[in-house]
Parts: C-alpha cells; structure tokens; sequence
C-alpha cells in the first residue's frame, strides 16, 4: 500500500497528533508530489502496478523526505539518500517493463 500522510509524517519524525495546518498540508503537497514522481519516473499506474511492493512505498517516502526536508540534510546523506532512490527506481522500472506496464 502507497504511504498516508500518516505513514509519512511518521517517516519524517512528526508526531501527526502534534503537526498544525501548515505541517500538514506541506507534508500532504510532498506526498502527493512523492506519488506523482513514482508515476513520472516509473509509469503512469506504478502505484497501483506496485501498490503492494515495499520499494515503491520507500521510494515514495524518500521521494517525500528529500521534497518536504531536503534543505535541512548534509550533502553527504542528500547524496546517500538520492543513490538508493536511483537504485529503487531503476529495480522498479525494469519490472514494470517486464510486467508490460504503461
């Protein structure tokens, strides 16, 4: 299953009882963004092809992570953090091919 804003705001380290309106919504803006990179970067229905796979939900969260706080992370774990995204996405988008997705 594709993350919540629950599961990202958790991912992220904010209590989702304790975030304001504006946490939420700019949380809510990466996540939406987060699955429409996946659907960019991978195929048009990845999150529904690769609803159930835990790479596309890491890819997303990370997707999230690297939108909503990226201004906050050192070079060095930007750098990490987009190498094991390159990998998610390169794993996805050859099954994706292989299952004869769009």
């Amino acid at each position: 299953m594709m993350p919540t804003l629950n599961d990202a705001m958790t991912y992220l380290g904010i209590e989702p009882e304790y975030a304001d309106e504006r946490i939420i919504q700019n949380v809510s803006d990466a996540l939406s963004a987060a699955i429409g990179l996946l659907r960019g970067g991978i195929g048009a229905d990845a999150d529904t092809v690769f609803a159930e796979d835990s790479r596309a939900r890491q890819l997303v969260l990370i997707y999230t992570d690297d939108l909503y706080s990226e201004r906050t992370l050192s070079a060095k774990a930007n750098a990490a953090q987009r190498r094991l995204a390159d990998s998610l996405e390169l794993q996805l988008r050859m099954e994706y091919a292989k299952a004869g997705g769009t």
